[in-house]
């Protein structure tokens, strides 16, 4: 009965908030619209999503907004790094990804992976893909 719920109130939420339809394609900004656009876009079940990330974002300064995002994904590193930087970084986000995946509006996240787009050498993220996971 809780699920029936919740998964109620999900729809309800992204359908009240949801006023423009899924994006494949959308550019990172640190607002409210943002978490909107992509949780609608996840509950239609776009496949891929591809978020442009702009303005010098690092994986030692990332936003708690898009560290929100993803901390209830799957994450694949592109190019491949083993980076110590990384590993606290997504270490510290897991802790906190089951407070997460309570509140409504990731909900859709959990259906998909991310692949992080970065320069090793700066950490800058270029981009982030988020993929269905039942593909």
């Amino acid at each position: 009965m809780k699920q029936i719920l919740i998964s109620f109130l999900a729809a309800l939420l992204v359908g009240s908030c949801a006023t423009t339809s899924p994006k494949t394609q959308m550019t990172f900004m640190d607002i409210k619209a943002f978490d909107t656009d992509l949780s609608a876009s996840m509950s239609a079940s776009t496949d891929p999503i591809t978020v442009a990330v702009t303005g010098g974002i690092t994986v030692n300064n990332m936003p708690e907004r898009l560290g929100n995002w993803l901390s209830v994904v799957d994450i694949e590193l592109n190019p491949k790094t083993k980076s110590l930087a990384w590993a606290q970084l997504f270490e510290g986000l897991l802790e906190i990804s089951e407070w997460l995946k309570e509140k409504l509006l990731y909900g859709q996240a959990g259906k998909y992976n991310a692949t992080v787009f970065h320069d090793p050498e700066t950490g800058k993220i270029h981009k982030v893909v988020f993929s269905r996971k039942d593909k």
